[in-house]
């Protein structure tokens, strides 16, 4: 819903919406990645407030700044936990054993649709922006 009304509207108020969530679920992957050996957890309640207050830090310095300052906040917050999870994803689908080819076969198609995803926008890119320029201007 947040996503919609900011890409909808392009508002500062809704791009909260939109960056928020994105950062209290970048958390939550962190979090399920580090915890995931064990049925218990194995670092507990001090990691659990650590998340929360970077959440809470992430979410105050993003939503306080507007311009080119909350560009920057938001993309900084993300990427701290961001590049976290993806080294600990690499960790996981390394760990997996033969006994679990389906779930390392879905991985390895996921992973591989984002990355020809992420190629068809660079490539392909500029030419949808000025189709849709075009059909815009109709």
């Amino acid at each position: 819903v947040g996503s919609v009304a900011f890409h909808g509207t392009l508002q500062f108020r809704h791009q909260m919406y939109d960056e928020v969530p994105m950062l209290w679920t970048v958390l939550l992957v962190l979090y399920c990645l580090l915890e995931h050996h064990d049925v218990s957890t194995h670092y507990g309640l001090p990691l659990q407030l650590a998340l929360a207050a970077y959440a809470a830090l992430a979410t105050w310095a993003t939503s306080q700044q507007d311009g080119n300052a909350q560009w920057v906040s938001f993309h900084a917050a993300f990427g701290v936990v961001e590049f976290p999870c993806l080294y600990l994803v690499a960790q996981f689908f390394r760990s997996l054993d033969e006994s679990e080819a389906r779930l390392r076969t879905l991985l390895r198609r996921g992973f591989v649709s984002v990355l020809r995803l992420g190629d068809r926008l660079v490539v392909d890119g500029p030419e949808l922006l000025r189709n849709s320029e075009a059909l815009a201007g109709l």
